[in-house]
C-alpha cells in the first residue's frame, strides 16, 4: 500500500477549498451566533434599563414621602395644647401665641388656617390621646401620598 502525503492531498483538490469567500452555509452560521448575541445584549440591556427605572421612582416616592413628613411635622411639632380635635381636624394653640389655629385635612390637601401646607395627601388622621392622670397629651398622624404609600409620625406636649 502506497502512502500519500499530507501535501499531496491538500494539493490534488480532495481538501482544497475555495479560497474567495465564504460559503452559504458560513454566512448563515454567522448570522445566526450574531442575532443570538445581539439579542441576549438587547435582553440584558432591558432589564439593566427597567431597573434603573424602577430604582428612580422609589427614590421620588420616597423623597416624596419625606418632604411631606418634614412638612407636617414642622406644623404639629409647634402645638402647645389642643381644644377639639376630629379625624381630620385640630383646633389648636401654637406655642407663643394667643390665637387658636385650625390643622384640617379636606380635597387631598392639608391646612393650617387655610393656608395650603401640602397637597399631595390622599388621606389623612389624627388620632388625638390624652393621658388623664398626667395632664399630658400626644398626637398621632398617619398620612398616604396620592402615590398609595403610608406614612405617619408623632406629637406631643412638651414639658
Amino acid at each position: 500500500m502506497r502512502s500519500i502525503s499530507n501535501k499531496k492531498l491538500f494539493s490534488t483538490g480532495f481538501f482544497k477549498r475555495n479560497r474567495h469567500g465564504a460559503t452559504l452555509l458560513e454566512l448563515i452560521i454567522a448570522m445566526f451566533i450574531a442575532a443570538v448575541v445581539i439579542t441576549l445584549s438587547l435582553t440584558v440591556f432591558s432589564d439593566i434599563l427597567k431597573g434603573f427605572l424602577f430604582q428612580e421612582n422609589q427614590a421620588r416616592i420616597t423623597r416624596e414621602m419625606m418632604e411631606t413628613k418634614w412638612k407636617i411635622e414642622s406644623v404639629l411639632s409647634d402645638i402647645a395644647s389642643i381644644q377639639t380635635s376630629s379625624a381630620n381636624s385640630i383646633t389648636c394653640f401654637k406655642n407663643g401665641e394667643d390665637t387658636s389655629v385650625i390643622i384640617d385635612f379636606k380635597n387631598d390637601t392639608l391646612y393650617i388656617d387655610k393656608k395650603n401646607i401640602c397637597n399631595n395627601l390622599k388621606a389623612f388622621i389624627f388620632s388625638f390621646k390624652k393621658k388623664v392622670n398626667y395632664g399630658s397629651w400626644v398626637l398621632l398622624w398617619d398620612a398616604q401620598l396620592k402615590s398609595g404609600r403610608w406614612f405617619g409620625g408623632a406629637a406631643g406636649e412638651r414639658r
